[in-house]
């Protein structure tokens, strides 16, 4: 880290000289103007004119639908270029837009919150994220990913413990819903990383920092997803029909019991700064691990490893 001495000009004015080097790379000189971003930290950010314009304009990403035929590619590209924060996303083709490419478009756009399809064309389709960061808060988006978690989790084990294939496939519709708010915080987080002052205003650098909120967003996702695919099996068990002994499944109730209350435990901690929840939630899920093993053990279906 580079140290400078501060100067005194005038009675009360002072005042720092830029390195060479920075100069050199913004192309800044005498009497222009550059901006000041003042840290919650302390810290003081110096950033050119041309470089706040340039942040300034909308990002654009450029996707060639003719080199995207290979399947879930284009909705792939689409989902990482908003998770960047990307603001205007370009799909076109040389000669026209396959039908199935334009539908796989549209049905990944429904589930990116604050995207649209603003332009369609035979050859081009242009969307357009309408996202202001500045007024999103993170803390929100966490509790909103927690308690989708937590319901399809919950949803989840009553379908299999029921063997109820309607609230099964209630909880992979679900699914989407806990997508969007992941992308979304990611797309923030990505944004943040590169604006402290961003950062600051959607409520990182405080309790949660962007390491912890990538964290526990991506553990609340994963729950998410395995709550889908405990959906997935009760309806390939529900297809056994009475081929299935209800008595194994109501072994699995106190695993179900006990993963809610780490679940709880863990959440709760989280956002109660409590280390006593915490530690408790450790503890248990140690239990719950060799609870589990012993069951694997006995597992008469492969299933219910």
């Amino acid at each position: 880290m580079e140290q400078r001495r501060i100067q005194k000009v005038g009675r009360s004015t002072l005042s720092v000289s830029l390195p060479k080097d920075w100069v050199n790379v913004t192309g800044v000189k005498r009497g222009d103007i550059v901006y000041l971003d003042k840290g919650k930290d302390g810290a003081l950010r110096i950033f050119s004119k041309s470089l706040v314009e340039e942040q300034k304009k909308p990002k654009e990403y450029l996707i060639n639908c003719d080199q995207a035929s290979e399947p879930n590619l284009l909705e792939r590209l689409v989902v990482g270029s908003y998770i960047m924060g990307v603001d205007v996303i370009k799909l076109f083709s040389s000669e026209r837009i396959e039908s199935k490419q334009t539908e796989a478009v549209r049905n990944i756009v429904r589930r990116l919150v604050g995207c649209s399809i603003i332009e369609t064309s035979r050859r081009e389709i242009i969307l357009q994220c309408f996202i202001e960061s500045s007024k999103l808060k993170i803390h929100p988006l966490i509790q909103r990913l927690s308690v989708i978690a937590s319901t399809m989790l919950d949803e989840a084990m009553e379908a299999l413990l029921k063997l109820n294939p309607k609230l099964a496939k209630d909880v992979i519709k679900r699914e989407d819903e806990a997508n969007n708010i992941y992308w979304l915080i990611t797309r923030l987080l990505l944004s943040a990383q590169k604006s402290p002052t961003l950062a600051d205003m959607i409520g990182l650098n405080g309790d949660f920092d962007p390491t912890c909120v990538r964290l526990v967003s991506k553990s609340l996702e994963s729950i998410a997803d395995c709550s889908q695919n405990i959906a997935k099996i009760t309806l390939a068990l529900h297809r056994i029909g009475n081929g299935m002994d209800k008595k194994e499944l109501e072994k699995m109730s106190p695993i179900d019991q006990m993963t809610k209350e780490v679940f709880r435990k863990a959440v709760d901690s989280l956002f109660s700064s409590d280390i006593i929840t915490a530690n408790d939630a450790i503890n248990l899920r140690t239990k719950l691990e060799a609870e589990v093993e012993a069951k694997m053990r006995k597992a008469v279906i492969p299933y219910f490893g």
